[in-house]
């Protein structure tokens, strides 16, 4: 139930209702006609309150007028309990009642009734119906009950206190001023009751209570109302006016002013003001229909345009009470205004809807895109002739179908339909792109904007528009794969390409760009200006260089960058680049405008080259440039150039100083000719004239004149430059030589000294070594015991090896000339290797080295190559290891790889090479260190020799060393196998039976003996321990058939093991060949035979045939074809022309061993006497080259000159101690037949005399 006081209080809250009433009616009017009411005991008067303008305000707003109702029928409901109860309080007076019992009045008066004792108890003595119900004791009485016991605990209800407060004041608290408390049932249900306390005659408490629940939730709900309407009035931009007729006063509240769009500060607020806001079209009509209402009616109602300040034009509505006096005049007028300028704007969108809404039906019917509507479930209800046109399906055949069950097919985008199946599910919108399929069957694209259509909030179907897109989508894919082309294009090309708009706004930037700007796309794209990439220095001076050039101001900045670009120009300019880390690099940019089609300018591009590599190339060319200046200049080297079309002649600097002309001088063809010496002058014109028919270059030295008539030598080259075919040009050097020509002149003075020198040598050295090694020859011919025989072997290897030492420095010679010969000759293998080694094992042992050697069985005993240049070869190999090693041993092993590659290896125990001074090993003249020259000698030509002579061979040398370790020589051959070639006895494996015991200290050797025996079928035991072969040897169960003991174990133990020895055992010596004497007694010292150190796999074979008793050889057994050539039987007469008596001694013996018939002349002279006297028939003559009184050379020429004596064309064969190059020329253009180097080698003697009488 709603209280006066609180309803008062509710109107008064700063709620925007109440504030109009206070700015529309006198606040004085307004509180008297709410008294009226509440004093008239009835709400009559309060349900007559002019509601009605507020009602009128509300016509635009349903939601605002049903705020409005609900309050108003809220007050008409509540206010006539309130009012009873009031007048019922009112009229009460003091109760005088002394009984126990309530008065029958009280009992039934519609206010609750409690009478309380006042002796502090607290107890009620009686209670009416209305209390009774209030309190829910209708089924028990309250009497008897505490006070207390109706109100809740927090409430602070105190019955002494207000009866305190009744005894002080001597009054009663009426209920309309009462007290609001919290109660509670007698059920437990709280409720809010007012209570108000007088005192009866018998001086108890009388409190009158009323239920006021339902008036404080009325209270709240009118609170919220009203709340509300201001909400709603404030949101509906309502502003109230009022008009005083009187004095002419125009009042506005604070929404009048946004209203009209008017400052109220600026504002002055009069009629006059307000009529010039008005529409001049409106003002006339409002104005009468306003007088019209004044004279007649109660309220204006009317519309009309108003024009602002700020130049709007807005609809207002407006709404007024007119307010009559006595005289029924109009005294105020109080209205509303509220802005319909939406509403008209929407009226009249509503209208040009409807408008268009018909022309859209007929644009639906008639247009080409497909319109298709549907019901709520996406079954067709209609279609139009677009549909059918696009589709190929009529309106007949698809009508309750759903369009996805028949368009759709295979290439369908399976997501799209699920996005369209989705939105329909959820009554959404959608616009999608998807391939649909023809009637007949030919896919097509479409575009389809479907839109759900509601009606009264309910789904009734969907409208879809559907556009044929298929050349859309064509001409798409075709623009798809030309920028993918473009992209390709860009992407792929080595230039930075990056667009902008007009303003520098960045908006492509290419993969090339990307990678050399460092600045991905998402930085750069977007961007205002590439000027980010720019030295900012450079765009200043261009900008100042660009303002020159073109007149006008050109600020630095993105303008720089396409100024003349703008301008249609080409800009090609050279720039800095800077990368996003820094780096700087040149390119060269050029920049143009891009057109649209109507020849706007829409935005521009630069194309920029990486100049980096240019630039680059540019600084190498110019520092190349200067150095070849200089290298020229310092050997005098110019260059220059001929221009065939214009014969236009270029010189360089250089080559104008070698004319000795001033470089201001200007040359043509004819004088350059004439500079030449005139005998040089055809062979310079000939040489170009050839170069240019025949596409060719020509090199000359030249005799030339310069300017001043001094005389000089020239190197002129050039070639022809071609273009399609066609000479344009002429280039080419021009060098000063003459010191050069001087130079060569004195080192061919200082080469035919060293030729002669070296001629002169070799003819000294030779000479005396041809009776050395033809002596040794000779002897090792005749009848020699063993150690005779092995001593004059020596001897002869010795001289060869000496021989060998001259052929180094031959060689060499002839290395560097290029002119040495390499022979394909079959030799036996084993016999070159053991030759060599037996050779360098003294000097070897020397030096307490032990020399090994090991062949390979699978190595041919024949092979075809130069032997002598392996003998060289290997020669060089081990005499090194021999000489950088001080303790220690040497291996030379020998094996053959597929491809016929014979490999030697040299292994020692030396001194070792360091890695950093390998490579300079095989230098001519070259050793690893200068300290090794004078601690070991040596020309440091053995190993460059031997690399060279390898590499004729087929082959290299490689070496591998440790410092300290030891060195490992490779050499690696290309060799011949002759298909005839058989392996030897001594290459034959498992011939014999046996076992053997080895007893030596050196690990190598016994490895070495133990694979020849083994291959032989020979078993072994191998030890060092003398004790433990003295145990084996004297056990009779272990039986050895051959015991091959070192000769110093031996004697260092007192011949310990020769006595262990059993009789049936067999004991070999094994020795050194510098022990070879104390071999010769072995068997006076026990053993059977001896074995020389380094082991030939001949002599292990020989050694175990005579064990064998097979048909013995010796271990020295040599097969020569001189020696199996014991005797000539054609007797051929010969003249020898030598002038040395050693030499004719050695040759005479030689060819008389060969069976030939020999006659001696000392001289030329002679010779030719000898042939003049006829008095002997010569069939081949052997002439020494070098004699006194006439030497060979013209002995032989004058032989060629006789005629009719026979003797023109017989053989003559040079004999020469000369090893030089050009030698065997000097012999064949001398007229002779074949050339023989001295020493003489009788194979080589054999071989030739064959040749020549056969």
């Amino acid at each position: 139930m709603l209280s006066f006081s609180n309803f008062i209080n509710a109107l008064v809250q700063p709620a925007i209702v109440i504030n109009r009433l206070n700015e529309v009616i006198d606040e004085n009017q307004a509180y008297q006609q709410l008294l009226t009411c509440v004093s008239s005991q009835t709400n009559e008067t309060l349900k007559q309150f002019s509601w009605q303008p507020y009602f009128e305000l509300a016509d635009e707003s349903s939601q605002f007028k049903a705020q409005l109702e609900q309050l108003n029928c809220a007050l008409q409901f509540d206010l006539s309990p309130i009012d009873s109860t009031h007048w019922l309080v009112s009229n009460i007076s003091l109760i005088h009642c002394d009984t126990k019992e309530m008065d029958n009045s009280l009992m039934n008066a519609p206010c609750g009734f409690l009478e309380v004792a006042s002796d502090g108890s607290d107890i009620i003595i009686s209670s009416n119906r209305e209390a009774n119900r209030i309190f829910g004791y209708e089924n028990k009485p309250l009497a008897g009950q505490a006070i207390s016991c109706l109100f809740a605990a927090d409430s602070e209800f105190s019955i002494r206190f207000y009866s305190a407060q009744l005894d002080k004041k001597g009054t009663s608290i009426p209920i309309s001023r009462g007290i609001y408390y919290a109660a509670k049932r007698a059920d437990g249900v709280e409720l809010q009751v007012q209570v108000g306390f007088s005192r009866t005659h018998s001086q108890r408490i009388l409190l009158c209570v009323e239920d006021i629940s339902d008036r404080i939730a009325t209270e709240q709900q009118l609170i919220a109302i009203t709340q509300e309407y201001a909400i709603a009035s404030e949101s509906a931009a309502i502003g109230i006016w009022k008009y005083d007729l009187i004095t002419d006063n125009l009042a506005w509240d604070r929404l009048m002013y946004p209203l009209y769009e008017v400052d109220p500060l600026d504002f002055n607020c009069t009629y006059d003001n307000w009529r010039r806001l008005v529409h001049p079209d409106d003002l006339g009509l409002l104005e009468k229909n306003f007088q019209y209402a004044m004279a007649n009616l109660d309220v204006f109602n009317g519309e009309f345009r108003v024009i602002t300040p700020v130049g709007n034009t807005k609809y207002i509505k407006t709404f007024a009470k007119i307010v009559r006096g006595s005289d029924n005049k109009a005294v105020k007028v109080i209205g509303v205004n509220y802005d319909l300028t939406e509403r008209y704007l929407a009226e009249q969108a509503l209208e040009a809807t409807v408008e268009e809404n018909a022309k859209l039906a007929r644009v639906v019917e008639a247009t080409d895109n497909a319109v298709v509507i549907t019901d709520q479930t996406g079954k067709i209800t209609w279609v139009n002739q677009g549909f059918t046109r696009i589709s190929g399906y009529h309106l007949y055949e698809v009508i309750g179908q759903k369009p996805k069950d028949f368009l759709q097919g295979p290439d369908s985008d399976q997501d799209t339909i699920q996005q369209m199946t989705d939105a329909l599910s959820a009554k959404q919108a959608f616009t999608v792109e998807i391939i649909n399929y023809h009637k007949n069957g030919n896919p097509y694209w479409i575009k389809i904007d479907c839109q759900p259509v509601f009606e009264q909030n309910a789904l009734t179907g969907f409208m879809a528009i559907e556009y044929d897109i298929t050349q859309q989508k064509q001409a798409e894919e075709r623009i798809k794969r030309f920028s993918a082309m473009q992209t390709a294009i860009l992407n792929s090309a080595n230039l930075t390409i990056v667009s902008t708009d007009t303003t520098g706004k960045v908006l492509s930037y290419n993969k090339t760009a990307e990678r050399l700007l460092e600045y991905t796309p998402d930085e750069v794209l977007g961007s205002p200006s590439p000027l980010a990439v720019h030295d900012k220095k450079e765009v200043i001076l261009r900008s100042q260089a660009l303002s020159f050039e073109l007149g006008c101001n050109i600020k630095p900045g993105f303008e720089t960058l396409v100024a003349k670009a703008r301008r249609g120009l080409i800009d090609e300019s050279e720039w800095t680049y800077i990368s996003k880390s820094g780096r700087r690099f040149p390119v060269m940019l050029s920049i143009a405008a891009l057109y649209d089609s109507a020849g706007k300018v829409f935005g521009f591009v630069g194309v920029g080259r990486d100049l980096s590599d240019i630039k680059k190339l540019e600084q190498e060319q110019k520092r190349i440039s200067q150095l070849l200046q200089a290298t020229g200049n310092m050997a005098q080297l110019g260059g220059w150039e001929l221009n065939l079309e214009t014969n236009e002649l270029f010189w360089s600097e250089e080559v104008y100083r070698i004319h000795g002309v001033s470089p201001d001088y200007q040359p043509n063809v004819e004088q350059a000719i004439n500079f030449y010496a005139p005998e040089a002058r055809d062979t310079i014109s000939q040489a170009v004239q050839e170069s240019i028919a025949q596409n060719s270059s020509w090199d000359l030295q030249l005799p030339f004149i310069q300017a001043d008539g001094t005389r000089i030598w020239v190197r002129a080259t050039g070639k022809p430059i071609y273009e399609n075919g066609k000479p344009v040009s002429l280039t080419g050097a021009f060098q000063d030589i003459t010191k050069l020509k001087k130079a060569e002149e004195k080192a061919k003075a200082a080469n035919r000294a060293k030729s002669e020198f070296l001629a002169n040598m070799s003819h000294e050295i030779r000479t005396p070594m041809n009776g050395i090694i033809g002596m040794c020859e000779l002897l090792l011919k005749s009848d020699l015991d063993e150690q005779q025989r092995h001593y004059a072997s020596l001897l002869e290897s010795s001289g060869h090896s000496l021989l060998s030492l001259l052929n180094d420095i031959l060689d060499f010679s002839k290395i560097e000339a290029g002119k040495l010969e390499i022979e394909q000759i079959s030799f036996d293998i084993e016999e070159l290797i053991a030759s060599v080694c037996d050779t360098l094992s003294i000097k070897a042992q020397l030096k307490q080295l032990n020399l090994h050697y090991q062949i390979d069985a699978d190595v041919p005993n024949r092979i075809k190559t130069d032997p002598s240049r392996i003998r060289q070869i290997l020669s060089n190999l081990v005499s090194n290891a021999i000489k950088f090693t001080h303790e220690g041993e040497i291996l030379v092993h020998i094996s053959i790889s597929k491809g016929n590659q014979l490999t030697i290896q040299v292994q020692d125990s030396g001194i070792g090479i360091a890695k950093h001074k390998q490579a300079d090993l095989f230098d001519k003249f070259t050793q690893v260190d200068t300290s090794t020259t004078r601690k070991y000698g040596g020309t440091g030509l053995g190993l460059a020799i031997s690399k060279q002579l390898s590499q004729l061979l087929g082959g290299d040398i490689s070496v591998q060393s440790q410092e300290g370790v030891g060195t490992t020589m490779t050499v690696q051959l290309a060799i011949e196998v002759e298909s005839s070639a058989t392996q030897s006895k001594a290459q034959s494996k498992a011939q014999f039976s046996g076992h053997a015991l080895i007893v030596d200290n050196n690990k190598t050797s016994n490895n070495i003996l133990s694979d020849l025996l083994a291959r032989y079928g020979i078993t072994s035991q191998v030890t060092d321990q003398v004790q433990q072969a003295t145990e084996w040897l004297s056990q009779t169960n272990k039986s050895f058939d051959l015991a091959f003991i070192d000769y110093q174990i031996n004697k260092q133990n007192d011949d310990a093991l020769i006595q262990a020895s059993q009789s049936e055992t067999a004991s070999v010596m094994l020795n050194n060949i510098i022990n070879a004497e104390l071999s010769q007694d072995c068997q006076a010292q026990g053993y059977c035979c001896y074995l020389t150190k380094p082991f030939r796999p001949s002599a292990v074979y020989n050694l175990l045939q005579q064990w064998a008793n097979q048909e013995p050889t010796t271990a020295d057994e040599q097969s020569t074809s001189t020696q199996q050539k014991t005797e000539q039987t054609n007797r051929h007469h010969l003249l020898l022309v030598e002038d040395n008596f050693i030499n004719q001694q050695v040759a005479k013996a030689m060819l008389d061993n060969l069976g030939y018939q020999v006659t001696i002349a000392e001289n030329g002279q002679q010779a030719l006497d000898t042939l003049a006297a006829n008095a002997l028939q010569f069939d081949l003559i052997l002439m020494d080259c070098q004699m006194p009184v006439l030497d060979g050379y013209a002995t032989t020429e004058r032989i060629r000159a006789l005629n009719n004596s026979g003797y023109q064309h017989i053989p003559i064969i040079a004999l020469t101690a000369n090893a030089m190059i050009g030698d065997d020329e000097k012999c064949f253009a001398a007229g002779m037949n074949d050339y023989l180097s001295k020493p003489l080698d009788s194979e080589k003697l054999l071989q030739a005399l064959n040749k020549w009488l056969s």
